[in-house]
Order: structure tokens, then C-alpha cells, then sequence
């Protein structure tokens, strides 16, 4: 699977995996090349986050693939919070 993390202005972002990165990429680039403008960086039924860019903002786009992995249960879960604790 591959996950996108959009950093803007030292931000982190993570990318929808419905969303393209390489079409995120050629917006920005439109906004930059007209002088800037908002776009939006992260879309959800119930979130949007929109970033205004311009030619001065840092924008940052790293894409790795990873190895898709169970989801955790929800006793992982508990058990993985309280690993740093000594209850002994």
C-alpha cells in the first residue's frame, strides 16, 4: 500500500489512500505557477483541510510503500499502551 505524507510548512498530512498524490502534486503546482491559492490536502466525509500555497511555501510530498498489515484488536491495543509502564 502507499501512504502519502504532505508536510506544508513543517505540517504533516497523511493522504487518503482513495486520494492521488501525483494529482495533489499537479494542483499545487497550478496554484504556485498562477502566483498561489488553496488547496485542498485532505478530503473526508467529515474533514477538509485546504492549504494555501504560494511560490514561498515549503510543500513536501513523501510516498512509501508499506506492506499492508492486520488492523490491531482492540486487547493489542490496551496491551501495546501499557507496555511502558512497570505495574510489578
Amino acid at each position: 500500500m502507499l501512504v502519502a505524507r504532505i508536510t506544508v510548512d513543517g505540517r504533516d498530512y497523511y493522504l487518503s489512500s482513495r486520494e492521488d498524490a501525483h494529482a495533489l502534486m499537479a494542483r499545487v503546482t497550478e496554484q504556485v505557477r498562477t502566483g498561489g491559492g488553496f488547496v485542498d490536502v485532505v478530503r473526508t466525509s467529515t474533514r477538509t483541510v485546504s492549504v494555501l500555497v504560494s511560490p514561498g511555501s515549503t510543500f513536501t510530498v513523501d510516498l512509501n510503500e508499506v506492506e499492508d498489515e492486520p488492523p490491531l484488536t482492540v486487547e493489542e491495543i490496551q496491551q501495546s499502551w501499557l507496555d511502558p509502564f512497570d505495574f510489578a
